[in-house]
Formats: structure tokens, C-alpha cells, sequence
């Protein structure tokens, strides 16, 4: 466990102090927050701890995963010689955040920085949240392409003309999307001339993979040869793939809903790079 951050700025040290890190990451300890705060009773603290858990609530979000009630042993009496259990919460920053914002920065000036600080908590976390879907998204459709370009080269390789490629493909995309052409996924996701695969879901793009390479590995391994029965393997392929998407996740390939354009995620990534290139 460590303690210390990367905000330094006047007023948040107080809180940086008490921040606690492991492997689930940054967390606070409510009695050690009560005392940063300005709060001397443990009662009154723990009244606003209620009031925050309940904004949790009314914002569809389970308290319990941010506000985790934990035992703590301390030693009292003479010479500390007696062991007593007390109540305290572990708080994830989204917790802290709530228990600032129903905080009174009237009666408890350390409350007023307790939001700000908070509040840069949250949003820096938000940011790494989104970086890291980012880069798995961009991650799922460079797979698709790549084994989408692989499985073109590979049916090629046994003789089959590009047009028959295109045609073995395009069979395999209709059983995929339950009969709709890739002209008409572009349309439904609204991809424009763009690939339909650039709003394409993880799951479809995982999924589209996955049929891609049995079809490849069917060829390579299998000795599938032979525009016909290389179509009928491909569209077995991905009628399992399409079977197997719907029994887990209840859904057809072609009904889930567009996901951001994976052409604006690498502008905005790049966009961030560029901006922390030059803040160094």
C-alpha cells in the first residue's frame, strides 16, 4: 500500500496525505476524511456518509461497491491496553466526491476544496476509464482487419478470382447479419462510405473475427479448396459464430447498436498525445 498522488496544488495536500493505493487502486478511509474535514464526531460524519450513500442510490448506483463498511482495531485505556472494534468505510474517490458535495462548505471550509479535489479525482479517472475502452475498441478492430485481409489473401492463394473472393465474403457477411448485405450495415450503423466495421460493436468485430479465422484455418489446415466449398465453409462458419453470439448475449449480430466511429477515437486519441507531448 502507498500513499501520495500527483495533485499538488495549494489546499489538496491534506488530502493527498490520507490517500491510500493498491492493486483495486486510490481509496480513503471515512474517519481519517471526518478528521480532514473538520468533523469531530464520528455521529455527524457519519450522517453525511448516509446522505451521500443515498445520492448513490438515487443516481442507480450500488453504495456498497463505493462505500465498503470495515472493522478497524485500535487500542485505548492505559498504556493503549485495551483493543477495541470500531466502524469505518473504505471510499473509493466516488464516494468521497458525494460525501463532499452533501458536505456544508459553510460550517466546514475544508469541504469547499474537498469537492474540487474530488471532482479532479473523478474526472481524471473517467479519462484513464475511457482511454483504456478506447484502446481496447481500436484493439478489436484492428484484429478484424487484419483478419480480414488475411482471409482474402488466403482464398486467393487456392485460386479462387478477386470477384469470387468478394462473392464468398459477402455470402459469409449476409448469413452473419441475418441476410443484410454489407451495403445495408453501413447503412443501419451509419457509417456512410465507410466500413460498416467502424461503428461495429467488440462483440460483432470479435465475433466476425473469430469466423474470419476458422475459415482461414479451414483452408490452411483442412485443404478446403474450391470457390463453392470454400463459400459453404465460410457461411457454416458464420452461422455458428452468429448462433453462438445469440445464445450468449441474447442478440443478434446485427441489432446491437452503433458504437463511436473507431476513425474519431484515433483523432481524439491522438489528439490527447499530442496535448501531453506538449505539456512535458
Amino acid at each position: 500500500m502507498t500513499k501520495g498522488g500527483e495533485i499538488a496544488k495549494p489546499g489538496f495536500d491534506a488530502f493527498e496525505s490520507i490517500k491510500h493505493t493498491d492493486e483495486k487502486g486510490d481509496y480513503w478511509y471515512a474517519r481519517e476524511l471526518m478528521k480532514v474535514l473538520g468533523y469531530s464526531q464520528w455521529r455527524n460524519f457519519l450522517q453525511v456518509i448516509e446522505k451521500s450513500q443515498k445520492s448513490a442510490e438515487n443516481s442507480q448506483t450500488t453504495p456498497e461497491i463505493h462505500f465498503a463498511l470495515k472493522g478497524k482495531v485500535i487500542r485505548v485505556g492505559h498504556n493503549n491496553s485495551t483493543s477495541i472494534e470500531i466502524e469505518d468505510y473504505r471510499l473509493d474517490r466516488y464516494a468521497c466526491y458525494l460525501i463532499a458535495q452533501n458536505g456544508d462548505p459553510s460550517r466546514k471550509p475544508k469541504v469547499a476544496e474537498a469537492q474540487t479535489y474530488f471532482a479532479i479525482q473523478t474526472r481524471r479517472q473517467e479519462l484513464s476509464d475511457q482511454a483504456v475502452a478506447d484502446q481496447q475498441r481500436l484493439e478489436r478492430r484492428r484484429e478484424f482487419s487484419e483478419s480480414d485481409k488475411r482471409l482474402s489473401e488466403d482464398i486467393m492463394e487456392t485460386g479462387v478470382s478477386a470477384v469470387g473472393m468478394v462473392n464468398i465474403k459477402e455470402s459469409g457477411n449476409r448469413i452473419f447479419f441475418g441476410g443484410k448485405s454489407s451495403k445495408e450495415m453501413k447503412r443501419k450503423l451509419g457509417t456512410g462510405s465507410r466500413p460498416w466495421a467502424n461503428r461495429a460493436s467488440n462483440v460483432v468485430l470479435a465475433g466476425k473475427t473469430l469466423a474470419n479465422e476458422l475459415t482461414s484455418a479451414n483452408i490452411k489446415y483442412n485443404g478446403v479448396s474450391g470457390a463453392e466449398n470454400i463459400k459453404e465453409a465460410n457461411n457454416f462458419n458464420n452461422q455458428t459464430v452468429r448462433n453462438a453470439i445469440n445464445d450468449s448475449q441474447g442478440i443478434n449480430p446485427e441489432d446491437f447498436p452503433a458504437e463511436e466511429d473507431t476513425e474519431k477515437i484515433e483523432r481524439r486519441l491522438t489528439r490527447q498525445s499530442k496535448s501531453q507531448t506538449l505539456l512535458k
